[in-house]
């Protein structure tokens, strides 16, 4: 995001804008946006004086060492921690609001937060499945990926496009890399608090301490943090229970430690925790439902009446009656704890070596430990099938990776390395968590093996050429875990093993000294995985029973997509203009998503005497590919000295090919038109994928003036456009287009500042989220789209005091 830092003093960082630093500046990461090759002085963003006027130049690290953003061929948005304080962000939605072609779909509590890219993204809530991948300081988590914070950040980098040539698995869409602060072990004692209070409760707070230990060794940097939101006094339920409320805390300490000039190592701990209310969800109305347009006979029927189970149209939440009759504490189905809690702990190093003979050993590795549990009421009405959905997400990480690289700067420049990442993941899910009645269960244990390089060249004074690739192999195992009950006497095991190579070619030419135009072709890959529900062996021999060998849908295929990008980036400086504009191509083959396999027994009853309803199971498949073009374009023009201008723009054409197939309709009680392999519908040709806004855009402006005794006075509004989001593939409803009109204004001197702010100032009330479940409301296990709710108008005001 190229925002004019209009004075680099001002430091200023709304706490509100909190919800997790994290970590480690290791010198690299993951493939690593974040190689610090920078010497402990230097700092990831530079300030270049340009005719006497202060503009932040933020380095980047897309191909592992610091580079301004218009030297690296990829489409991307870099913030610094001052350009989110000035933009009022406060979580990973409010910042991708500033950004084309990036979206966080959240339908429910912050579990299940799912960043996209490009259109480009999962609609499951499983951290595994993924597309996106979220990473600190290069070095990937596979947890929650929505409860990322901002205290104690240097910059946030968001890489669009397939990044798997350099971060490896998960980052088929692209990259998110929170990059931490780094101590100065040569500076001062530095202090830095921030709070914000505001309306519907909002308590937010954050103390920041770097200091030298021993001068020019060692130096630490300390980061607490405390954010809370009571949510609307309306969110409520009948009963008086409070939803939609948020609290997380979060405490890192970070060691930078420097014995000699040519060796730096870098230790960081966090501890973080989320804890939050049952979120505000409705379904829309029974009345809306519609017959779907493949069953002209009405199928599903809605507690015996005439209608069935989908909703046509815009879903607007002025036409869902805002009742809560969340049915807590129903005596068969109980939800003694409603909401969502998080305990994440992980810990990160990482130690550079600079030889020399312009070589530069780069050796780090984190662990992360994550639990978490989420205890939902998804019927949200009294009296009806009572849906208390429980998982309880589990993660365990290890990552390492040494790399070598060439620090001159010759025409030629070189890196290569080796990486390791394991993790397991277990997420049972409960239908009745009480009881302890498992629905359903999605284990993984992943050893993922890569070898990269980076080659780059200057062919001429103006043209250089790059290559990079990684060969990766991704071992996967599935567990179903010991249950004499349903006949598995011990753990029941299987693994599937993808091996890959990922490329990305570009070229760049320097038009002149501030602008250049690149070319790049980029192969991502998400690799193959495993339905360990389907080594259930009553659902094995049940299949068998009716004929079908359920084994063959144990696994499913890699997925593979190509990129190919043209983009201009730089500025004129005569006209105080930065840009990026960015033209794409996307070939997606093997698109994954859940499906119902056409096994249920004819008389519903599973050998172990069970009904297909009481075990109900979702096994991921290959259900086709996708292709289409899209533009990006942002931008910042000042004026004035006093007046910036700040712009985004992206048009998202991807859509699905003929031959894909959706296995919605089944789930909405619907005929399908194909049965074999599995029931779904082939009618979804040139639809858009799920929560895609085909058009975004932003704008901002900014108005200082300097006041007496080294006072600055600021205003800022903030406009942001999403258009519609279709909920399915199969692109029956939606939830309308919005925007959001955010302001702010204060004073600020270089020690301490007061901020009032208004969000969501025209209280835009457009559903946040939506996603298909369970509806209690309709006879059999059927579905209706739950939404929800946007956070209303809320002002307060922001304080920050700083001292160097």
């Amino acid at each position: 995001m190229m925002v004019r830092d209009v004075n680099n003093k001002f430091k200023v960082k709304p706490v509100a804008m909190a919800v997790c630093s994290l970590l480690v500046q290791a010198v690299g990461g993951l493939s690593g946006i974040h190689a610090q090759e920078l010497s402990t002085d230097e700092t990831q963003t530079e300030s270049v004086d340009q005719e006497n006027e202060d503009v932040e130049q933020i380095l980047v690290f897309a191909r592992k060492r610091g580079e301004q953003e218009k030297d690296v061929p990829v489409s991307m948005s870099a913030m610094s921690s001052n350009q989110l304080a000035e933009a009022g962000v406060t979580d990973i939605t409010a910042m991708f609001q500033l950004m084309p072609g990036v979206e966080n779909n959240a339908d429910g509590s912050r579990i299940a937060n799912k960043p996209a890219i490009r259109g480009v993204g999962s609609t499951e809530n499983s951290s595994i499945r993924a597309k996106v991948t979220t990473f600190i300081d290069g070095i990937p988590i596979v947890g929650a990926q929505g409860i990322s914070s901002f205290a104690g950040l240097q910059q946030v980098e968001v890489l669009r496009g397939p990044q798997s040539s350099a971060f490896g698995r998960s980052t088929f869409g692209g990259a998110i890399n929170y990059v931490t602060r780094d101590p100065d072990t040569l500076g001062d004692l530095e202090f830095d608090f921030r709070g914000t209070l505001g309306q519907d409760d909002t308590q937010n707070a954050s103390l920041s301490l770097i200091t030298p230990i021993v001068e020019n060794k060692l130096a630490m940097a300390l980061t607490l943090e405390s954010n809370s939101y009571g949510g609307p006094n309306e969110w409520k339920t009948t009963s008086g229970v409070q939803l939609g409320g948020t609290s997380d805390k979060l405490g890192s300490i970070k060691f930078v430690y420097s014995p000699t000039d040519n060796i730096k190592a870098e230790l960081m701990y966090i501890k973080q925790e989320i804890d939050d209310d049952h979120p505000a969800v409705l379904f829309t109305n029974l009345e809306d439902l519609e017959s779907y347009e493949l069953d002209s006979d009405g199928l599903c029927v809605v507690n015996g009446g005439d209608n069935s189970c989908v909703n046509y149209g815009a879903i607007n939440v002025d036409e869902i009656p805002l009742v809560f009759d969340y049915n807590f504490d129903d005596e068969t189905n109980p939800i003694d704890d409603p909401g969502t809690r998080i305990d994440r702990d992980r810990i990160q190093g990482s130690v550079e070596v600079q030889f020399d003979n312009d070589m530069m050993l780069t050796v780090l590795g984190a662990y992360t430990d994550e639990e978490g549990e989420d205890w939902l009421d998804r019927d949200a009405y009294d009296d009806v099938t009572t849906m208390h959905i429980a998982s309880t997400p589990e993660s365990i990480e290890k990552y390492a990776e040494t790399r070598l690289a060439s620090t001159d700067e010759g025409r030629f420049n070189w890196l290569v390395g080796a990486s390791l990442y394991e993790y397991d993941y277990l997420n049972t899910v409960y239908s009745n968590y009480t009881a302890g009645t498992v629905m359903d269960l999605y284990s993984e244990g992943a050893r993922n093996v890569g070898v990269f390089f980076n080659l780059g060249y200057q062919i001429t004074d103006r043209l250089t050429g790059s290559i990079e690739g990684r060969y990766q192999i991704d071992k996967i195992d599935a567990l179903y875990p010991e249950d004499e009950d349903r006949g598995a006497y011990a753990d029941i095991t299987a693994s599937s093993e993808t091996k890959s190579f990922q490329p990305r070619v570009a070229l760049t030419y320097e038009l002149n000294d501030e602008n250049n135009i690149y070319m790049q072709l980029a192969r991502g890959t998400n690799p193959a995985g495993f339905n360990s529900n389907a080594l259930d062996p009553v659902l094995l021999e049940t299949a068998e029973s009716e004929g079908l060998n359920l084994e063959a849908f144990q696994t499913y295929d890699e997925e593979v997509i190509v990129s190919y990008e043209i983009g201009l980036k730089g500025g004129l400086r005569e006209y105080d203009l930065r840009y990026s504009l960015a033209a794409y191509y996307l070939d997606w083959d093997g698109y994954v998503q859940p499906a119902t396999v056409n096994w249920t027994p004819s008389d519903g009853e599973l050998l172990d005497g069970t009904t297909s309803d009481d075990y109900y199971s979702r096994l991921f498949m290959n259900t086709g590919d996708l292709s289409g073009a899209g533009v990006e374009f942002e931008g910042n023009w000042s004026p004035t000295d006093n007046l910036d201008f700040g712009a985004t723009l992206s048009y998202t054409g991807i859509e699905f090919a003929d031959d894909a197939c959706s296995p919605i309709p089944l789930d909405y009680g619907v005929e399908a038109t194909s049965t074999d392999p599995y029931n779904c519908a082939t009618t979804i040709g040139g639809n858009a994928p799920p929560m895609l806004s085909r058009f975004t855009s932003s704008l901002d402006a900014t108005y200082t003036v300097e006041l007496s005794n080294g006072m600055t006075s600021y205003t800022r509004v903030d406009y942001q456009y999403r258009s519609k989001r279709y909920v399915e593939q199969i692109n029956t409803d939606y939830l309308p287009a919005y925007s959001l009109i955010n302001a702010r204004t204060g004073i600020r001197n270089d020690d301490w500042s007061i901020e009032l702010y208004v969000n969501n100032l025209t209280n835009e009330d457009s559903p946040a989220g939506a996603v298909r479940f369970f509806d209690g409301r309709i006879s059999g296990m059927y579905y209706n789209t739950s939404i929800r709710l946007r956070q209303p108008r809320t002002a307060g005001v922001n304080v920050s005091y700083s001292f160097f």
